[in-house]
């Protein structure tokens, strides 16, 4: 037998307070997860916040792999001018993000990654390449 659904301005509040977690939902509610599942899949609204949560999740992973990215300059100011200038990194770019994002998210401007794989090398390392939007190759 399915539990009565709580008030939704009860609800949608705590499904975003858990990020879409339906197990840490029924949790608080101290009802099975399942009953969760179909409180989901049997209310559009309940459904849609579940959804939304998620989005939440996502759009902050997808902050944090920027911030990856990015990296964090190590800042000084001048002792002549008073300016601020970057002087190097406390935590420099991460080079993997950017392959990973440029080889995911760029493939629509020409980055794509390619690996070759040569089964007669006799154990020599297999060589990979990016291939740039201008044509050129990149090994490593």
């Amino acid at each position: 037998m399915k539990s009565k659904m709580p008030d939704k301005n009860i609800l949608i509040p705590l499904i975003k307070s858990k990020l879409g977690n339906k197990s840490a939902v029924a949790e608080a509610l101290g009802l099975n997860r399942t009953t969760v599942y179909l409180w989901e899949r049997d209310d559009e609204e309940v459904a849609q916040a579940f959804k939304e949560a998620r989005e939440t999740i996502i759009d902050f992973a997808e902050t944090q792999q920027f911030n990856l990215i990015k990296g964090i300059p190590k800042v000084e100011k001048d002792k002549k001018t008073g300016k601020e200038k970057v002087v190097g990194w406390i935590e420099p770019p991460n080079v993997s993000m950017i392959k990973f994002v440029l080889s995911t998210i760029g493939k629509d401007r020409g980055y794509i990654q390619k690996t070759e794989h040569d089964i007669t090398s006799g154990g020599e390392k297999i060589k990979q390449v990016y291939i740039l939007p201008n044509g050129k190759e990149i090994e490593f």
